[in-house]
């Protein structure tokens, strides 16, 4: 905590926000006025430097989408009751909306001081295809009886998270290569070179086509891609990061 407090007020977490807050307020300075943003919310750092350079020049609706699950540990999320009451002086931006995508994800942002009127219902878009693997599950082959299994590996969007993640895979791979296909896929953010080695493959293929062929999977404690592990009815190996908080 230390580290991360003066890396926000002196170090580069500083520079990436003042950045965040002068490009949107520069943007949305000198573009039409808009009726209407919609953006994925995570409560990022550049999400109240849009939200401050909305209300700013804009002034209408803005609409935050929480587009992935919902966990209560997610401190980006919480915040002094008090400030839900009193957002007339600029202390607090919130977007004029939030949608959600679950009975859940509406009764956890009630229970920790976001208002009703701020909520509104969307389907989780993401998820849609798993309404129809139980019929897809039904009528699966197992086509690996003859040949090795596959072991699909998702990295983490945390590089640090990933990099033990991958130097683990590597380890064991040499161990059970000879039954086990693995398969790496880096996470989307991660722009990182991956090369193919003698025991692991890297693909970036889409995440939903990758668990269909799984065996096993292997991925962090941080990814929501488990539910579509889960829904797929797949062997789960998940990882843990000791030198972090274990948020599975």
């Amino acid at each position: 905590l230390k580290k991360d407090f003066y890396e926000s007020f002196y170090g580069p977490t500083l520079m990436s926000n003042l950045l965040f807050y002068y490009l949107f307020d520069e943007a949305l300075k000198n573009i039409p006025l808009q009726e209407k943003c919609i953006y994925l919310m995570e409560n990022a750092p550049w999400e109240y430097a849009l939200l401050c350079a909305w209300e700013k020049y804009h002034k209408k609706e803005i609409i935050g989408i929480n587009h992935t699950t919902t966990v209560y540990w997610d401190l980006r999320n919480h915040f002094d009751k008090r400030l839900f009451k009193n957002r007339t002086h600029n202390l607090f931006y919130l977007p004029s909306k939030i949608g959600v995508n679950g009975f859940y994800a509406r009764k956890y942002y009630l229970n920790i001081g976001y208002e009703n009127n701020l909520i509104i219902d969307l389907e989780a878009l993401r998820f849609l295809h798993l309404n129809h693997i139980s019929d897809l599950n039904s009528n699966k082959v197992d086509t690996n009886y003859f040949s090795r299994k596959k072991l699909i590996a998702f990295g983490d969007i945390d590089k640090k998270t990933t990099f033990n993640f991958y130097k683990l895979l590597s380890q064991i791979s040499e161990y059970i290569n000879s039954d086990y296909e693995i398969i790496f896929k880096p996470h989307p953010f991660d722009l990182t070179n991956y090369k193919n080695t003698n025991n692991i493959s890297v693909n970036r293929e889409d995440t939903n086509q990758l668990i269909k062929k799984a065996d096993v999977v292997f991925l962090s404690n941080m990814t929501s891609t488990i539910i579509e592990t889960i829904f797929n009815e797949k062997k789960n190996i998940v990882f843990f990061n000791t030198k972090l908080l274990n948020l599975f």
